[in-house]
């Protein structure tokens, strides 16, 4: 589990994109028009609702992110609302904010584990021979 961290003022927010996420994104894209990209592709418009989806999924992944804190037992962080974060963020902090979702989104989707081909501890291995019966 990675999060992206993203901070304005006193407020931490910890990304996180995971199953849940992913699903609650999509089920943003059913707000949309069948014609219109879905929300990730809608988030990069510099308008009134690419940035309402930018607070939307801001708060989908800092949910998930502060529950996984919570399941891991770190201390508990108040989540702030999409409509919170419309009404506090400076321009800048949007700019910041879409590239740490992206940031988010990436990690979520990518594959960190070794794939069949790559990198392969082989110390690791030959011990794991020795101590298996």
């Amino acid at each position: 589990m990675k999060t992206i961290e993203f901070t304005y003022g006193p407020v931490r927010l910890n990304l996180y994109m995971n199953g849940s996420a992913m699903f609650a994104i999509q089920a943003l894209d059913g707000e949309a028009a069948e014609d219109k990209p879905d929300a990730i592709e809608r988030m990069k418009e510099n308008t009134a609702d690419g940035f309402n989806l930018v607070c939307k999924i801001a708060h989908i992944l800092a949910t998930q992110g502060e529950l996984c804190r919570r399941y891991l037992q770190y201390a508990p962080r108040r989540v702030p609302e999409a409509g919170e974060l419309l009404l506090l963020l400076a321009p800048v902090q949007i700019a910041r904010l879409r590239l740490a979702l992206y940031q988010a989104i990436n990690e979520g989707y990518a594959n960190n584990e070794a794939q069949d081909g790559g990198d392969i501890d082989t110390g690791l291995a030959e011990l794991e021979k020795k101590t298996k019966p």
